[in-house]
């Protein structure tokens, strides 16, 4: 319902549900693929390998909160509720049912161990899926006790692609962060047209490219003095970095 409503922005839509399409995706193709002699750990296994599309998840949840208060402000946003026997499910409790699901799958794998043999094959690997589920869910947990100032920063690590293991560093000052449209480069990798992201920390530039539909991967990441940024003149609202022989012309918009 939502994802048709011509009133929401595919902007809005993208920071309300991030990368939920491709959660429900992920479990609907491990369902798909298992066959008669599938066991459990074949599904766990299965899902495994995109347990990090939950991170990145959970890290844009207060963006589709902000969001979501936007849209009801505007009052663009038709108020809708989904109904069971037991509950009214608002679509704040919907769009927390991922991370809910996550913290529930250990406990879940922890159970079917106490029902298979210790010795077999199963049970081995059932024990190697909870470690990996764990992982994650410990992952997801170390933002709740985070210190309110530092939640942000974690969200923007979780943002970035697994590979690139983005560290802020509890030190780290958020100085400007927003999205803009790349306009002119030298780099045969880059597309004008493209939407990047720029954030500048205290001692810290990073311009970022989409890896995929929700994560982000650095092009630039360096301190400032190693970066050089200029107005462009012939374009307005537009800033030229330049880094280790590649430019970027930007035209953006800061949050």
């Amino acid at each position: 319902a939502y994802a048709n409503n011509k009133q929401i922005s595919e902007h809005d839509k993208e920071s309300l549900f991030a990368n939920l399409e491709g959660i429900i995706s992920m479990h609907t193709n491990a369902l798909s693929n298992l066959s008669e002699s599938s066991t459990t750990s074949d599904l766990l296994f299965s899902i495994i390998p995109h347990l990090h599309l939950y991170p990145s998840y959970v890290a844009n949840m207060s963006n589709a909160f902000a969001t979501l208060s936007n849209l009801r402000e505007r009052g663009v946003f038709i108020e809708v509720t989904q109904k069971d026997t037991l509950h009214a499910q608002t679509i704040e409790a919907l769009l927390e049912r991922p991370k809910q699901y996550l913290a529930d799958y250990p406990t879940l794998i922890s159970h079917l161990m106490e029902r298979v043999d210790p010795s077999c094959e199963e049970h081995n690997r059932l024990e190697q899926a909870l470690l990996a589920f764990d992982a994650t869910q410990h992952q997801v947990e170390a933002r709740d006790h985070l210190p309110k100032h530092l939640t942000h920063l974690w969200d923007i690590e979780q943002s970035f692609v697994q590979s690139e293991n983005l560290r802020l560093g509890d030190n780290r000052e958020l100085y400007q962060e927003g999205f803009a449209t790349l306009v002119e480069t030298n780099d045969g990798q880059r597309t004008n047209g493209e939407r990047m992201r720029i954030l500048i920390f205290r001692g810290l530039i990073i311009l970022a490219a989409l890896a995929s539909e929700h994560s982000w991967t650095s092009i630039i990441k360096d301190s400032s003095e190693n970066i050089v940024v200029h107005d462009v003149e012939k374009w307005d609202n537009c800033l030229e970095f330049v880094y280790q022989s590649k430019s970027y012309t930007l035209n953006f918009e800061c949050k």
